[in-house]
């Protein structure tokens, strides 16, 4: 027979989680993470990932304490409420992870490749994202993939700063007849104030058959490193298939 679900109030589980002395930080994507002490993998683990409940259930076992789901998914919340206050710039790596695994971070690269600006209501957008996805064989089933336009402005919410980083821009604005999405691709004026709306691609710089999208410049530029480990990496895939 399982364990009893016991009367544990999440203030306990936070005490027991902090007791332990995790690192608690937002990435650069607006992910919320948790770095165990002393954990055998020596890496970060989103705060809602399966290792961070097993973590935490181990905790609470130790403690001879066996709350109820409704209990440990107010901790799960709470815990990324304090990651939140503790946002950490990370590597370019980060952003190929974004890329690898947001199937739709890598069609607004696309679908912005040969457009200074776009302006759509989000279901409109995300119309226009399954085509893109499904010209460049893009993974639309995979579960990450928005299925509706809230679901799309959920990812790009959360995906802002990467898409920044990569010189788009995400704004949002809820009218009565939906939410407006207006992305605005960025360039590089040559100094540290920032950075200017580009008024058009540069069509030298497409990059046909590596899966990046023609005309970003701004991603050329200042991301050399983070387009070299993509086109190895699918240079490497296409080998291996």
């Amino acid at each position: 027979m399982g364990k009893k679900e016991t009367e544990v109030s999440v203030a306990d589980i936070i005490d027991l989680v902090l007791a332990e002395k995790p690192s608690l930080y937002c990435d650069r994507s607006y992910e919320p993470h948790i770095r165990i002490q002393g954990d055998l993998f020596g890496r970060p683990w989103p705060v809602d990932s399966p290792r961070i409940k097993a973590w935490i259930a181990e905790l609470c076992h130790g403690e001879k304490k066996y709350p109820k789901p409704s209990v440990v998914a107010q901790v799960m919340t709470v815990l990324a409420g304090k990651a939140w206050k503790n946002k950490q710039r990370v590597d370019d790596m980060a952003v190929l992870n974004v890329l690898e695994n947001e199937p739709v971070v890598e069609a607004v690269l696309v679908l912005m490749g040969g457009k200074p600006r776009v302006e759509k209501l989000a279901r409109g957008l995300l119309t226009d994202l399954n085509v893109v996805a499904s010209t460049n064989q893009m993974n639309v089933w995979s579960p990450r993939w928005p299925k509706s336009a809230s679901a799309l402005t959920r990812r790009l919410r959360q995906y802002e700063a990467v898409l920044q980083e990569l010189g788009i821009t995400v704004a949002t604005e809820h009218k009565k007849y939906g939410t407006f999405v207006t992305l605005t691709k960025l360039e590089s004026d040559g100094d540290d104030e920032g950075v200017t709306p580009s008024p058009k691609p540069s069509p030298e710089n497409s990059l046909p058959g590596n899966g990046l999208p023609p005309g970003d410049d701004m991603i050329e530029r200042n991301y050399p490193k983070l387009i070299g480990d993509i086109r190895q990496q699918k240079e490497e895939n296409n080998e291996q298939n």
